[in-house]
């Protein structure tokens, strides 16, 4: 299972933060994210189960430049890595 939640769960004060940091959120939506987090995905973490999540920091739309490149690449059959900019 892949859930996608938010950086919002930390409180912003470390970049970087690691997989297994306690979340720590500020604002109301970090704190319902963190809320959401737990019984959907943490739990079942620790029975072993294979889940995964994915906390974005910025939301992206399909007519990102870099996403219309992919999906091409993708669609064309290319291999294609993850960008940092």
């Amino acid at each position: 299972m892949l859930f996608l939640s938010s950086n919002q769960v930390f409180d912003g004060n470390r970049s970087d933060v690691p997989a297994d940091s306690v979340p720590c959120p500020v604002s109301e939506y970090g704190h319902q994210k963190a809320r959401a987090e737990k019984p959907r995905c943490r739990d079942r973490m620790l029975r072993g189960a294979p889940v995964a999540i994915l906390r974005l920091a910025k939301v992206v739309a399909p007519t990102m430049p870099l996403l219309q490149d992919w999906m091409r690449a993708l669609s064309a059959g290319v291999r294609s890595a993850p960008s940092t900019t």
